[in-house]
């Protein structure tokens, strides 16, 4: 009788299942939506039609920006905390923020070989991807996070693409969930779950973007602490008490940037880190990600 009970049970399950995705056949784009996109949780699948440019992925909860290559994860609406109570002053106070509409973020940081393609089609010089240090000259492959661009420049990859750069806290809420967790992948700090200073890791210098999948953010977006820091969309402004709603700051010469480097002991390497820099600055320690609204 048991086994009976499981077996119809499982048959209810199939059939619940194959009715979700039946479902999804009436509505455009429908006949292309792949199993996985049925069996998510509601509140994580990405909005139907998907966006002009974005398709399916053959990975469960992945999406493709067909002009550049991207993977993109969906994100839903959310309101978390952000900021941290720790000795850097700009990541105070915490407060809550709430993100009204879902959005797609990159899973990776845009490689050399992105933004290599990207310079040929706008007829852009290409940064160097060499590192010396006196002793030794380190060159990033083309699987490596791109370095040495300019928040303009993260800009313009991001608008050739069809997309844009994150806002600070799509970032974060990206970077944390809506928990807010304070490392992306949990509590504790390991040497396999990002690119920071020193050999533990592995890497000297920058690492092959998703090197380190045991880092992943609730919502898998990989290298969000460790590797390179990002360029976010946000000019630099301390962070208020009152609860903010879609927060962008656009007013002001100097830029956010978000997460840590290969530069940056591990300790730093939490997800409320913050700092500003000159948007001008072409550093070896600053790349980006993109995003894109889902609607």
């Amino acid at each position: 009788k048991l086994e009976g009970a499981a077996l119809a049970k499982a048959a209810a399950d199939a059939a619940a299942a194959r009715k979700r995705l039946a479902g999804l056949d009436g509505k455009a784009g429908g006949a292309g939506v792949p199993a996985w996109y049925g069996v998510l949780a509601k509140d994580r699948r990405a909005p139907l039609p998907l966006p002009k440019g974005v398709s399916f992925a053959p990975r469960e909860g992945e999406y493709l920006n067909t002009k550049d290559g991207s993977i993109l994860v969906y994100v839903p609406a959310a309101e978390f905390s952000m900021g941290a109570l720790t000795e850097d002053r700009t990541e105070r106070p915490v407060h809550r923020v709430a993100i009204s509409k879902g959005y797609f973020v990159g899973k990776h940081e845009v490689s050399w070989a992105q933004y290599r393609a990207f310079c040929r089609a706008r007829g852009r010089s290409v940064p160097s991807s060499s590192l010396n240090d006196g002793k030794t000259t380190f060159t990033a492959g083309a699987d490596h996070p791109v370095f040495r661009v300019s928040w303009r420049d993260a800009r313009d990859y991001c608008t050739w693409a069809g997309l844009r750069l994150p806002t600070e806290a799509e970032w974060a809420l990206a970077a944390r969930g809506p928990t807010a967790r304070r490392l992306p992948w949990g509590r504790r700090a390991a040497p396999q779950t990002l690119n920071a200073k020193g050999p533990e890791d592995g890497h000297a210098h920058t690492s092959p973007i998703g090197s380190f999948s045991d880092g992943a953010s609730p919502y898998g977006c990989l290298d969000m602490v460790g590797n390179v820091w990002e360029w976010v969309a946000d000019s630099f402004a301390r962070y208020p008490r009152a609860q903010q709603v879609d927060p962008l700051c656009e007013e002001g010469s100097r830029k956010v940037i978000r997460g840590s480097s290969w530069q940056s002991a591990a300790r730093f390497g939490y997800a409320a880190n913050r700092k500003e820099r000159k948007g001008s600055d072409r550093r070896p320690e600053i790349g980006f990600r993109v995003a894109r609204s889902a609607r």
